[in-house]
């Protein structure tokens, strides 16, 4: 079963809602509920995040994708993405 933490999928519903119909955006999240394990993050995960963001400074990696890093650091699985800067943060990417 994939794992999901409900902020990517509060982003990712947002952004199928805004460019698909309503009547799919709440098919998808059903099928997301039904289908994927769910996730928060830790206080852990945040203050890792920031020390990602501290780390980078000349870069602008953004909160959100330090705490998906976190996450996935914890998990030991590959980060689903497009976004270049988990390639800067080295982070395992699996891209199809």
């Amino acid at each position: 079963m994939p794992v999901q933490t409900h902020f990517i999928l509060d982003k990712a519903y947002t952004l199928i809602m805004r460019n698909l119909s309503l009547s799919y955006s709440h098919q998808w999240l059903t099928t997301v509920y039904d289908s994927a394990a769910l996730i928060n993050p830790t206080a852990d995960d945040y203050l890792t995040a920031k020390t990602i963001v501290q780390n980078y400074q000349d870069q602008k990696i953004t909160l959100f994708d330090a705490a998906v890093a976190s996450i996935r650091s914890s998990l030991k699985t590959p980060v689903w993405t497009y976004d270049s800067d988990f390639d800067v943060l080295g982070v395992d990417v699996w891209r199809f």
